[in-house]
């Protein structure tokens, strides 16, 4: 079967059968759409930043959150293997600095981290967000350099602290 776009939502397929003595051909025309009503679930809704690491920091959800390289972060390669989808960090101060925004505040309301990290030491930071003086932080981060075990930090105050530990490991060399 052979398929070519022929409009903005149509395409034309041909397919022939054969058995090995007659051939049939039969062409068809498909119109794809795509029904809002059949997608119920817009990952945009309550986006505040979306940072595909394409060779900058740029926050392309359109909130403006852009970041800046700090201290030597390289382009990397992403996990199918892409130049410049990902960025390189030596481990020791490099990171992605983002200005403060209201719009990054956590607080009462549920929200998600979500990141792909390839992991060349079991036990550093992944994300961080706090304030200068540190009373309210979000880390994610490896917290045991033995085993590898992802955990998460949530602080609102010094005495007020959770912690989470996974119980899955992130290994070394491996998204």
């Amino acid at each position: 079967a052979n398929a070519s776009a022929a409009g903005n939502n149509a395409y034309s397929l041909t397919i022939t059968v054969t058995d090995g003595e007659a051939n049939a051909t039969q062409a068809i025309t498909v119109n794809v759409t795509d029904d809002p009503a059949d997608n119920p679930l817009d990952l945009t809704t309550g986006l505040v930043a979306y940072y595909p690491f394409d060779g900058n920091a740029s926050d392309m959800s359109g909130n403006g959150n852009d970041g800046t390289l700090q201290n030597g972060v390289a382009p990397g390669q992403d996990r199918f293997g892409r130049a410049g989808k990902a960025f390189d960090f030596d481990g020791a101060n490099d990171q992605v600095r983002v200005p403060h925004s209201s719009s990054l505040d956590f607080g009462t309301a549920s929200f998600t981290l979500s990141t792909w990290t390839y992991v060349r030491s079991a036990k550093g930071r992944i994300i961080n967000k706090s304030t200068g003086n540190q009373i309210y932080s979000l880390e994610a981060y490896v917290a045991d350099a033995s085993t590898g075990e992802p955990a998460i930090l949530l602080r609102d105050s010094f005495s007020n602290t959770t912690y989470a530990k996974g119980n899955e490991t992130l290994l070394d060399q491996k998204w």
